[in-house]
């Protein structure tokens, strides 16, 4: 299957929402967006990193901080959930589909990934962030989903002693290994203008890294805003749902 095809297969459990979420807005939660020119924040962000070349890239935004430039995009998957999704020209969801229309074109349909994850950065450790990957993005996400069902085989730790080491960590499963998300500039089939994607690979869990997930675990605030961010992550997919089109 080409990448351009793929569709993402997410084990059960990360993206189920079996009742309605009722909870109050979350506000302040940080979270992972891909800017681009036409983001009506681009210049100003843009400005604050003293970066004109952000399009397409992931920024983290964090309440009170200024926004990080995610060169490269390293994090735990947490949570994951799939769907295919109509957009207005303000952005906003107006009709999803939880399996791939026959034609994504007719009205234009895009790829969802919405996840709750945990970004490694630099000085501060592990910060849980939600992340929407859509359309071209969908590939910085994929081999962690990917990873997420392999991680659970015992083939898994025969991949070399890196993967053997993460035979330490029985839960949480996701905990066994980290995902590194560059951008990648491609050229349309078609047209053969240039867009911003992304490209990923997986890697075990290191020493380090499994140092600072002890350390989180064993933090009660930074727990408690991991909880937000996975219940925030519930209500924006329960919403999601309620836009389910119905087959004529």
């Amino acid at each position: 299957m080409s990448k351009k095809n793929e569709v993402a297969t997410i084990p059960v459990g990360y993206g189920v929402v079996d009742t309605p979420i009722t909870l109050p807005e979350d506000l302040g939660l940080p979270y992972v967006k891909f800017i681009s020119k036409s983001s009506p924040d681009f210049a100003k962000v843009a400005g604050l990193l003293g970066d004109p070349h952000l399009d397409g890239w992931p920024v983290l935004y964090r309440p009170k901080m200024d926004p990080i430039k995610l060169d490269p995009m390293r994090y735990f998957l947490v949570r994951a959930s799939e769907y295919w999704a109509q957009f207005d020209q303000s952005g906003n969801l107006v009709g999803m589909s939880r399996t791939r229309p026959e034609s994504v074109q007719t009205p234009r349909f895009d790829q969802v990934i919405e996840t709750a994850i945990l970004v490694l950065v630099k000085g501060d450790g592990l910060v849980p962030a939600q992340c929407r990957f859509k359309s071209t993005k969908c590939p910085a996400v994929y081999p962690a989903i990917r990873a997420l069902v392999e991680a659970n085989d015992p083939a898994w730790f025969d991949k070399g002693p890196d993967y053997a080491f993460t035979r330490k960590i029985k839960e949480p499963l996701w905990g066994r290994f980290t995902v590194t998300a560059t951008k990648v500039d491609k050229a349309n089939r078609t047209t053969g203008k240039p867009y911003p994607t992304m490209d990923a690979r997986i890697n075990p869990i290191t020493t380090s890294e499994l140092d600072s997930l002890m350390h989180f675990k064993g933090d009660a605030e930074a727990q408690e805003l991991l909880k937000r961010v996975e219940n925030a992550y519930l209500r924006k997919v329960q919403d999601a749902r309620t836009k389910e089109l119905q087959a004529a």
